[in-house]
């Protein structure tokens, strides 16, 4: 089995490696993008997921873990393989022949079209189990059958084979292949440089960072986790990935401190989300929300950083309250300056050249690329700091790993996409919403919000992002007259947010097993630090300037210093010290002013805002002087 592990890995990364230049290669322009382009893509995801899984299995076989289940996931893994091989490599050889023929098409290119759309299915239950397989394979069945159905709201007109088919598997811009110029052109790239960054060290660098500010900060043991975590979460597009990552370093710290076991996994499962919220890569989401929307990357990006940066300003709120009562304090480590300044470079160089690239938005695959050359380099460079050349190995082929895993999540949503759009459902749905939502804009959001958060628990956040816009997209924009922009950002959020509520966060799911705590308590103190940000999309609905970065006016930094502000006194309220321990009185005096903080915020007049942050900055005046003083 070990040989058979090697060969596997040895393919697995060869056959990568291959796709990744040919993916580079028409990028850049060299060779031209035909529709054949699309179908080696897919037809090449496939059976390297296949391939990958493979590996891993082998790699279970080696710890003499071979059972039942072992062999008939190796031959779910031999089966999507071989489809793939048959289908995926027909329509990839005769993808012009399939475009002259469409919609009339052979029996023999229908069959091959429903090969490759079953190994895709398939492919992706050997990786993503089988929640997210079931949930398309309900919508392939719909696409075909729902015309039976007898109701207004979900039946569709009846579709012949041909037709459904050419949605699905055999038009080369539509189905499994609808998000996958997305795919290479904006997201593989990325995903590498993410990787081979954590590869080459940044890790040490961010937990370096953290301390740093650890050791001047009360409550400084969460420091690492806030900007590790959140730093690895952006690069990676990966929370739980991150949790793993940091969450074993960062969340023992925190307890020895003096952080509850479900706090210390609670901070860990958030910071870690923020990076799904903050650029460059929003956790693939933005990549789906650029195309649909029909808008260049950059610009989502762009709009997405005064949310995410607000949303951990709202987590270090909640630390600084929490530990100022606990009488947490800085921690007492030695920071390791020459290291910082010797592993900045590895990082800023590359990703400030990245980002700058992506503002002049320049193509992500360009930027992406450069940023992987200049990581190597610098890491060359580093001196008695650089980490070993397997290290870096490590990170490439971790992003080979991520980019693959990824890409076949591409090819599967996009069934579930075409569906919807194709029957018109979600139109429908959105119809039959408004007639039993009340005519307010803030009762159609916070509907809108539940219903994401619902849809949403349990599955990865571009498809929780998916799922939500695909249902609530149309009822948002149309019957909630909101901006498309602030609408998919909006759902977004709340999609986000379904992976850290209970009762099914998987977010908190893997800090639990770190902190060694019952999964319900970190969910639990996750859902209630994350109540200050659960305001954030209501607020940028209704002042759009926090999504106009880089543009920046008065207007918008009134807006944020308002944000802060309900932020800080939420997670005063919700800890009990602001300045000084507060009386069950003065907390729950303070979530009153907050929510009117909140309500200022939603209105259209700036009387209200003005009076709030008065009262608000009268209360700290107090509590601070009383704090110095007594009460």
């Amino acid at each position: 089995m070990k040989t058979a592990h090697n060969v596997a890995q040895g393919v697995f990364i060869a056959l990568t490696a291959l796709l990744s230049l040919y993916v580079g290669l028409v990028a850049l322009g060299v060779l031209d993008e035909d529709p054949t382009f699309v179908g080696v893509v897919a037809v090449s995801v496939v059976i390297i997921t296949c391939i990958l899984k493979m590996r891993d299995l082998f790699n279970d076989a080696l710890a003499s873990e071979r059972g039942p289940r072992w062999m008939a996931s190796l031959a779910l893994s031999v089966t999507a393989l071989l489809m793939a091989l048959v289908g995926g490599g027909y329509q990839a050889t005769h993808m012009s022949d399939l475009l002259s023929a469409s919609p009339f098409f052979e029996p023999l290119q229908l069959t091959m079209g429903a090969v490759f759309l079953a190994a895709v299915v398939l492919a992706s239950m050997l990786h993503w189990g089988l929640i997210l397989p079931g949930i398309v394979t309900i919508a392939i069945a719909y696409f075909f059958y729902g015309h039976r159905l007898d109701s207004p709201l979900f039946s569709h007109p009846p579709y012949d084979l041909g037709f459904v088919l050419n949605y699905l598997a055999l038009d080369p811009s539509q189905g499994v292949f609808l998000f996958l110029r997305t795919l290479t052109a904006d997201l593989w790239f990325l995903i590498i440089f993410g990787a081979i960054l954590v590869g080459i060290g940044v890790v040490r660098l961010f937990m370096e960072l953290g301390n740093a500010i650890g050791t001047k900060v009360a409550g400084g043991a969460a420091f690492p986790a806030i900007i590790a975590s959140g730093a690895v979460g952006s690069i990676l597009a990966q929370a739980v990935a991150s949790t793993t990552i940091i969450g074993r370093l960062t969340i023992p710290a925190m307890m020895r401190s003096g952080y509850s076991p479900s706090i210390s996994g609670a901070i860990e499962t958030l910071a870690a989300t923020s990076g799904q919220l903050m650029p460059p890569i929003l956790g693939l989401a933005a990549f789906i929300m650029a195309a649909l929307l029909n808008t260049p990357y950059a610009s989502i990006a762009l709009a997405a950083l005064i949310p995410a940066l607000l949303y951990l300003a709202a987590l270090v709120f909640a630390v600084m309250s929490y530990s100022a009562r606990l009488r947490i304090g800085t921690i007492s480590v030695k920071v390791d300056w020459h290291a910082i300044w010797r592993l900045l470079p590895a990082f800023v160089v590359p990703f400030g050249a990245v980002m700058w690239l992506l503002m002049r938005y320049v193509s992500p695959a360009i930027a992406g690329s450069l940023g992987i050359v200049l990581a190597i380099c610098i890491w060359a460079l580093s001196g008695r700091y650089r980490v070993s050349a397997r290290e870096v190995w490590t990170g490439v082929v971790t992003g080979f790993e991520l980019v693959i895993l990824l890409a076949i999540l591409i090819l599967l949503i996009g069934p579930l996409a075409q569906t919807f759009q194709s029957t018109g459902i979600s139109n429908n749905f959105g119809l039959y919403l408004a007639l039993l939502v009340p005519d307010s804009k803030f009762v159609i959001l916070l509907v809108s919000a539940v219903v994401v958060m619902v849809l949403g628990m349990g599955l990865p956040t571009p498809i929780a992002y998916l799922a939500s816009v695909l249902t609530m997209g149309s009822f948002l924009i149309q019957v909630g007259k909101v901006d498309a922009l602030l609408a998919h950002f909006f759902l977004f959020y709340f999609a986000v947010f379904s992976t850290i509520t209970p009762p099914i966060a998987v977010g908190a799911l893997a800090a639990s097993k770190i902190a060694n705590v019952s999964y319900w308590y970190i969910g639990g103190q996750s859902l209630k630090i994350a109540v200050p940000m659960f305001i954030l999309p209501f607020v940028f609905v209704y002042n759009p300037a926090l999504l106009e970065f880089p543009r920046v006016s008065w207007a918008l930094a009134f807006v944020v210093a308002l944000v802060l502000l309900v932020q800080a006194l939420l997670a005063s309220a919700q800890f009990g010290y602001l300045f000084r321990h507060l009386s069950g009185f003065e907390r729950t005096f303070l979530f009153l002013v907050a929510a009117a903080g909140f309500v200022a915020l939603l209105a259209d007049g700036v009387t209200s805002k003005v009076v709030f942050a008065a009262v608000a900055l009268l209360i700290g005046v107090y509590l601070y002087w009383t704090g110095r003083t007594g009460p």
